[in-house]
Parts: C-alpha cells; sequence; structure tokens
C-alpha cells in the first residue's frame, strides 16, 4: 500500500513539472467554462437546453479540479488549509443562494496557479472576440431572437443583437475592449485608437447605453495618459485607492439601503442609475441580509417574458453578493480584492490594477463582477503575471 502511495506521489509529481502540460489542462477547463457562460447570456438559451449549459459549466470546473489535484504541488499545509475553508464556505453560501458563479470562479481561480497570465486573456479575447460575432451574425440570420427595446419616454430604439439585453451587450464589448487594452499594457498603436473609437461608436449607437460608453471613453483616455495614471497610482499607493474602494462600494450600498423616494436628492441619483437605487432598496425591505446566503427571486428585463411580470432585480455587484451570498462571503470578497489590489500596486503591476479599478468602477451598477466570461481579473490572483511588472522607470516615464 505504502508503495502505492508513493508511486502515485512521484507521478503528481512528475505532472506538476509538466508546466506546458499543466497550462494546457487550466486552459482546456477555463475555455470551456468561459463559453458555456457566454452561451449562457445570449439568446442561444431559447436553442439550448439549460441542463446542456450548466454540464458544460461543470465539466470546465472539474478540470481545473483534476489540474488543481493532479498538478499543482502545495508545500505549505496553512495554504492549503485556508484555500479548502474558503472554497467550502463559498460552496455553502452559492448553494444557499443557488447560484454557483462565485463557487465556480473560486475552483479556475485556486486552478490557475503558475498559468501563464498572458495566455489566459489571450484565449479569453479569442472566446469572446468569436462568440460575439457568431451570436450577432446569428441575430440578423434570424437563426436566434435579436431583442429590441426603448426607454421610457423615449422613441431610440435599442439593440441586443442576439443577447440577453441591451445593457449585457453594451457591457459584453465593455470587458472585452478593457481585457485587450489590459494584454496590451494600456499601449495602442493609432490603428487599435481608431478600431477602439469605432467600438464605443457601436455601442452607443446600437445600445444607447451610457454608462459602458463612458468606462470604454475612459479606457481610451486612460491608454493615451498611461504615464501620468501610473505616477498618479504611485503617489496614492495601496493604502489610499483602499480606503476610496472600501468608501465607494459602502458608499453604493449606504445609499440604496437609505434610499427614500421623498428625499431629493437620492431620486435625482436614482434617476441617473436608471432606478438601480430604488430596486435595490426593494431589496433590503423584501430581504434581509443573512450570514450565509439565501434565494433571492428576481425577474430581470432579458431574455423572454410571457405575459405581464413584476421586474425587481438587483443591478451592483456588491450588493448581489451581499443579498445573495451573505455577509461572510461579502467581507471574504471584499478583503481579496483589497488584496489583489495591494498586490498589483506592490509588485508594479500598474496595467493590471488600472484593469481592476474599472472593473471595481463598473460593479458599482452593474451584475457581471463574479461572471468569469465578463470579467476574468480575479484569476490573476494565482495566474503568473510577471510580465506586467513594470520597471521603476523605463515602463513609467
Amino acid at each position: 500500500m505504502k508503495a502505492m502511495i508513493d508511486s502515485l506521489v512521484k507521478k503528481r509529481r512528475a505532472l506538476s513539472l509538466n508546466s506546458k502540460l499543466k497550462e494546457q489542462v487550466y486552459l482546456l477547463a477555463f475555455g470551456v467554462y468561459v463559453a458555456f457562460n457566454f452561451l449562457a447570456g445570449t439568446m442561444y438559451i431559447v436553442l439550448v437546453p439549460s441542463n446542456i449549459i450548466r454540464i458544460g459549466q461543470l465539466v470546465g470546473v472539474l478540470i481545473a479540479v483534476i489540474k488543481i489535484f493532479f498538478f499543482d504541488i502545495y508545500d505549505d499545509k496553512k495554504e492549503v488549509l485556508l484555500i479548502s475553508i474558503l472554497g467550502l464556505f463559498l460552496w455553502v453560501c452559492s448553494l444557499n443562494a443557488e447560484v454557483m458563479d462565485l463557487f465556480y470562479y473560486y475552483v479556475l481561480v485556486v486552478a490557475a496557479r503558475g498559468v501563464d497570465f498572458r495566455r489566459i486573456l489571450r484565449l479569453f479575447i479569442g472566446i469572446i472576440s468569436v462568440g460575439t460575432v457568431v451570436v450577432i451574425v446569428s441575430a440578423k440570420l434570424g437563426i436566434i431572437i435579436g431583442l429590441t427595446n426603448s426607454r421610457d419616454g423615449a422613441t431610440a430604439i435599442r439593440y441586443a443583437l442576439g443577447f440577453v439585453y441591451t445593457t449585457d451587450f453594451a457591457a459584453r464589448i465593455f470587458y472585452l475592449l478593457l481585457t485587450y487594452v489590459t494584454f496590451r499594457k494600456f499601449k495602442l498603436l493609432f490603428s487599435e485608437y481608431i478600431i477602439a473609437i469605432s467600438m464605443v461608436a457601436f455601442v452607443y449607437i446600437v445600445t444607447d447605453t451610457k454608462l459602458d460608453t463612458l468606462l470604454m471613453l475612459l479606457i481610451i483616455m486612460v491608454a493615451l495618459f498611461k504615464k501620468y495614471i501610473t505616477k498618479a497610482l504611485i503617489v496614492m499607493k495601496a493604502k489610499v485607492i483602499n480606503i476610496l474602494t472600501v468608501l465607494s462600494i459602502l458608499g453604493i450600498i449606504g445609499l440604496t439601503y437609505l434610499y427614500d423616494k421623498t428625499n431629493i436628492l437620492l431620486v435625482i441619483i436614482n434617476k441617473i442609475l436608471t432606478r438601480r437605487l430604488e430596486f435595490g432598496h426593494a431589496a433590503f425591505t423584501k430581504y434581509n441580509v443573512t450570514l450565509f446566503g439565501q434565494e433571492v427571486v428576481q425577474n430581470g428585463n432579458g431574455g423572454i417574458h410571457k405575459g405581464y411580470f413584476e421586474y425587481f432585480y438587483i443591478d451592483s455587484s456588491y450588493l448581489r453578493i451581499l443579498m445573495m451570498n451573505g455577509f461572510v462571503i461579502f467581507i471574504i470578497v471584499l478583503i481579496f480584492l483589497l488584496s489583489l489590489s495591494s498586490n498589483f500596486i506592490n509588485k508594479k503591476m500598474y496595467s493590471l490594477e488600472i484593469m481592476l479599478l474599472f472593473v471595481l468602477l463598473s460593479s458599482l451598477i452593474d451584475q457581471h463582477l463574479i461572471e468569469i466570461s465578463f470579467n476574468i481579473i480575479f484569476i490573476a490572483f494565482f495566474a503568473n503575471t510577471n510580465f506586467f511588472e513594470e520597471g521603476s522607470d523605463s515602463e513609467i516615464e
């Protein structure tokens, strides 16, 4: 028996030394999961049974688990214990919320240990780019439904082009642009600026979505003035950035909790945020914050609805985690975000820090923080990100 165990240990260590195979296994897991997660946000959900999508995502996660157990070596038992306890908490709270996205994302984050983050970014860009084109073409050919809608009191038609909702399509393009520009370390050629500007114009004309349009314009501005943005991050340091992050997250939750339709200031903010404070406040009214999560029944505008339905949806990612996954997971996620930000600043990975800040800003009022086919910055926690380390002078000046 001992000889058999020793043999298995030796084989496992041999596999762990095969870095190329290790990366290929992870990229397979990541690619499968992202592809099916992407599919779930398109009108292909009408044609593809939901069980197929769930099974596809589960297959990606299981391959990631294989990578963890057979290819990764952990010498620090405390680290193994911490990772296991966090995983258990996330699993239980995800079951309580009846949404497994956060737990699945966590598995893919842990499994990314030692994998070149550039290869992950490249694969993500490829899958989302090809997938987006396929969905748009499918909608125009009538293979899937191309939803349209308009705002109350407005005449402009908004197009989802095969995605489940117009704002989801806009967010998809925003995150795709952000990921690509990060891959390029916010250093773009003139032709790339033209393409980026064209993407912004396309999103605004087609979806009439102001938030993502402004964020995409801001990405272009940051790329133009990357040197000055980097210097600002150096001056602010991790502590100041983390304080501002916490204040922003608690601020949006606080405004949502305190929302009152008799308060003129809050009504104005609510209107600017397209009623997000109003519906977020309804979440506090209908549900109490729990320690370990709960199911929050929601009806959004995305997809197809048969007959009348009462709209209720939590848009802010932070409020979603708090209400759906519980207070404990909310604190864990907050600590994780701050740790990731500090790590990027301390290791001079300013491009990754800028990407994280864009994600944090967008997530104040959108729901895509823990949807891996939108945001993959968390994968950088365990992945090999050495490429993004910037010299003290050469890349900053």
